[in-house]
């Protein structure tokens, strides 16, 4: 039931990207077949990297996902099995980085091949590192709280695995949601370093030693490669949206956090 990539869909996620969250919650244990076929989805057809999934049948899915779990931190659960392969051109675009810091450059500008439910922005901190900052269009509080862990612990997962270096991480996490004290005790002996809940955004500071570490040894042709095919199905995801659908998708990001200010629209 996915949708063609020339359709103009205002919001959607790639069939990657609902592989990552579907294949990593069957691994988890939930059943994941009857969900498919309820919503007449296809892995065969629907996980393609160029597929437009309906937001609106994500987010039906995601929520079902999470209410069978029975895991209050299956978003964080399943974004540490972070496999390279299941992100398509995407994730191997991000392996073969030279640094941390261009993985950041790269991943935020090739985004969209996961969709447009969400947006990465990264701005400079004062001390020479980073802000990354998850935005992303969900209304829901339960579907918010289980993506963000997601794309946080997703995050730290790539930068591991990119450098090799399984204590790396960031210096500072911020949630917006509440954490209880058992979901703190887990989520900070995996980041290695404390979870400030309730905090109004969720977002990563990586210092500039990180952004500045090497990743493992990379092939520059075939990187350059991988940003060319990165760029020809950004083209192909893309090619149909104009210009309301792209500030109505713009609005919906900045209407998921709060009440859009009359300069921000």
């Amino acid at each position: 039931m996915g949708e063609d990539t020339t359709e103009n869909t205002a919001l959607f996620i790639s069939g990657v990207s609902l592989a990552h969250f579907v294949r990593s919650a069957e691994r988890l244990g939930v059943e994941i077949a009857p969900l498919l076929q309820r919503r007449g989805l296809n892995p065969a057809v629907d996980f393609d990297p160029l597929k437009r999934i309906p937001g609106k049948v994500y987010e039906d899915l995601l929520l079902e996902l999470i209410i069978l779990s029975k895991d209050p931190l299956m978003g964080f659960h399943i974004g540490q099995q972070m496999v390279p392969g299941a992100y398509g051109v995407l994730g191997h675009l991000a392996l073969g980085s030279a640094t941390v810091g261009e993985m950041l450059r790269l991943m935020t500008s090739f985004q969209s091949l996961a969709g447009n439910m969400g947006e990465v922005r990264v701005k400079e901190a004062t001390d020479g590192g980073v802000w990354v900052t998850w935005h992303m269009v969900h209304t829901n509080p339960v579907l918010r709280r289980h993506v963000t862990d997601n794309m946080l612990a997703l995050a730290v997962q790539f930068i591991r695995a990119g450098t090799g270096r399984a204590a790396l991480g960031p210096s500072r996490i911020l949630v917006e949601h509440k954490l209880s004290h058992e979901q703190h005790k887990t989520m900070e002996k995996f980041f290695g370093v404390g979870v400030e809940d309730t905090a109004g955004r969720n977002a990563l500071l990586l210092s500039h030693n990180v952004i500045s570490t090497l990743m493992n040894p990379f092939d520059t042709v075939t990187r350059q490669a991988l940003e060319h095919e990165a760029e020809r199905q950004l083209k192909l995801i893309h090619g149909q949206q104009d210009w309301l659908e792209t500030v109505r998708h713009q609005l919906q990001l900045i209407m998921g956090e709060s009440p859009p200010r009359r300069q921000q629209v």
